[in-house]
């Protein structure tokens, strides 16, 4: 039996894991079953297996025990007295005291630190570690005696217990309530959200993650091919509100702008491109806000290219008044020519014109926005086509990036049918006025025609096919003389400086070849016409753009010359020579016209005789 008034040492759990007992734990409990070392023999073992009855002692097996018994003393007694085990002893001992004297100093402060409160005194055994980190007195004691038991307090007690309880359960339903609604919410917004984005990137928009902002999604809506100052700014990103609608972040400072082309004559306004409407972010669709960002950045690069082109081209007189882009459809300006201007205008203000604007010429500035647009997207193909290139061997000279022509064409383009309108007002005062003296002529007029167009399959041949030079012809002949038609021809290169050209053709084959001059082809073709109507004893001079004959006497040999002017406004021809003038007007009736007109330039040639 255990003996109660055995003292119960107190020491720490075991710092190592292992499962085998550890030596120090053995003696203890053989200390603590059997008592000390020195009361436990040989005899008392075999009689306490002798009581339960596993053995009987003998003498025989006495001495036997006796004999084994001194064999494994001395074989204990041989390896307890190794110098490793004793010091391993000596080292477990002397741990044990340690600990030991800790839990005594630790029991001692506690006590002195909780006696402290009640005697000042008590604080002398506290140690100084203690003092210094615990104040004393700090540590108290109460002595608690059983209240009576009071059921209707205990009653009040269990009923606020009870209501606290529901209170706590209801703000939780509210809070779980709430998640749940919020969870429905967030997953509502999150499945518009994504149907949105599935939607546009059905469409063939670029969707993909903003490097700065790696959370939210952009879509990109730029150009394959655009200046580099421009493909930066082709990312929008895709922003949700409260409501689970997307809206598109463009960045700080970018507003919405439009290209605007404007005609104008004589200082008024007949015709205007329409801007775009900035649609509201929830009257329209996703798809819808894009294509406007994507019009309103394509229209600032066309702008961009616009600008640095026009200061090139100077000498055709295009001009920048301001903001705009302004130059006259003929090679002469003047009140009465059209004047075309292209202007970049921000949607958020008020750009409406004045009352006194007309839309006479609406479709015609329509046609030219839209053909520099796909000026523009050839411009972007053939940046693609450079990159496609071989690149040039390295150089020190830096090359510049190559500026495709896009306002060039526009401009030749309207001098070719600038110089079409005036050739044909020309020829059509020519025809009348040889109407008017019952003189039979035919006249082919000259027209603008792209006879290609027809054949393009794509944006690319379309432009291709329009940038070709363009040609056209007229011819021009009187059928009582008998003689081949005169042909004028005029050609225009649309990507290069060489402006327009003229050519005339007579009866005696080319009279002039690629002319510039405007004002030298009209009395080109006078002389000409000139020569058609005097007969083939007439001569037209290109170099002086007059006529001449040749007269011979018996004494010497000499040369009319004569010059025709035609007068459109007035309906009337007329011969002039050095000294004098004669003015026909096609009306006679003594003789027949054309006969009166060579009366007439008999006598100024009798006249120069």
């Amino acid at each position: 039996m255990n003996d109660p008034t055995q003292p119960l040492t107190l020491r720490p759990w075991p710092r190592d894991g292992t499962n085998t007992t550890a030596l120090q734990d053995v003696l203890a409990r053989v200390n603590l079953e059997r008592g000390h070392f020195r009361n436990i023999n040989e005899a008392s073992l075999q009689e306490e297996i002798a009581a339960e009855g596993g053995l009987e002692s003998s003498e025989s097996d006495d001495e036997e025990d006796e004999e084994d018994d001194d064999g494994g003393q001395e074989m204990k007694q041989s390896k307890a007295m190794s110098r490793e085990d004793l010091y391993r002893m000596k080292h477990e001992m002397l741990a044990f005291v340690a600990q030991a004297e800790q839990d005594v100093l630790k029991s001692l402060d506690f006590v002195s630190l909780l006696e402290s409160a009640q005697n000042p005194n008590g604080g002398v055994t506290v140690s100084q570690v203690l003092k210094q980190n615990v104040p004393l007195g700090s540590l108290g004691t109460d002595v608690w005696h059983r209240m009576p038991e009071d059921k209707p307090r205990q009653a009040q007690e269990a009923l606020i217990a009870t209501s606290v309880r529901l209170q706590g359960l209801q703000k939780s339903a509210d809070t779980l309530l709430a998640a749940a609604t919020r969870l429905e919410d967030n997953a509502r917004q999150e499945t518009k959200y994504w149907e949105e984005i599935l939607a546009i990137a059905d469409k063939g928009w670029s969707v993909s993650r903003i490097r700065q902002r790696s959370h939210m999604l952009g879509v990109h809506f730029g150009f394959n091919g655009s200046l580099p100052i421009f493909a930066r700014r082709d990312l929008a990103a895709l922003v949700t509100n409260p409501d689970g609608d997307i809206t598109l972040e463009r960045g700080i400072g970018t507003k919405p702008t439009a290209l605007r082309v404007m005609i104008s004559r004589d200082g008024k306004t007949i015709g205007a491109s329409r801007l775009p409407v900035v649609p509201k972010q929830n009257d329209t669709n996703l798809d819808t806000r894009i294509r406007y960002a994507r019009d309103s950045l394509y229209d600032e690069e066309l702008n961009h290219e616009l600008i640095q082109e026009s200061r090139n081209l100077a000498s055709m007189g295009v001009k920048l008044e301001g903001s705009r882009i302004c130059f006259y459809a003929s090679s002469v300006p003047s009140p009465q020519q059209l004047q075309i201007s292209f202007e970049l205008l921000s949607l958020d203000k008020n750009n409406s014109l004045g009352s006194d604007v007309t839309d006479e010429q609406d479709i015609l500035a329509e046609s030219i926005l839209l053909g520099a647009k796909l000026l523009l997207s050839q411009a972007h193909r053939e940046r693609l086509k450079g990159k496609a290139r071989v690149p040039k061997p390295l150089s020190e000279k830096k090359d510049e990036p190559p500026q495709y022509p896009i306002l060039k064409p526009l401009v030749w383009l309207f001098r070719h049918s600038s110089c079409i309108e005036t050739l044909n007002g020309k020829l059509q005062a020519v025809e009348a006025l040889l109407k008017r003296a019952s003189v039979q002529s035919t006249l082919e007029r000259l027209k603008m025609s792209f006879p290609q167009l027809s054949h393009a399959t794509s944006a690319e041949s379309l432009i291709g096919i329009a940038l070709q030079p363009l040609q056209s012809t007229a011819k021009f002949q009187i059928t009582e003389v008998g003689l081949p038609a005169v042909e004028i021809n005029i050609r225009t290169h649309l990507q290069f400086s060489t402006g327009t050209l003229f050519s005339i053709s007579g009866p005696d084959g080319i009279v002039a070849n690629d002319c510039t001059d405007m004002t030298q082809l009209i009395e080109i073709f006078d002389s000409v016409l000139a020569g058609l109507l005097l007969g083939t004893e007439w001569r037209s001079q290109v170099r002086t753009s007059q006529v001449c004959r040749i007269l011979q006497d018996a004494d010497s040999t000499r040369v009319a010359e004569i010059k025709l002017h035609v007068d459109s406004k007035a309906q009337t021809l007329s011969l002039s020579s050095y000294n004098d003038r004669v003015v026909w007007s096609g009306v006679s009736t003594d003789t027949s016209n054309q006969q009166t007109f060579i009366e007439a330039a008999e006598t100024l040639a009798g006249a120069v005789a």
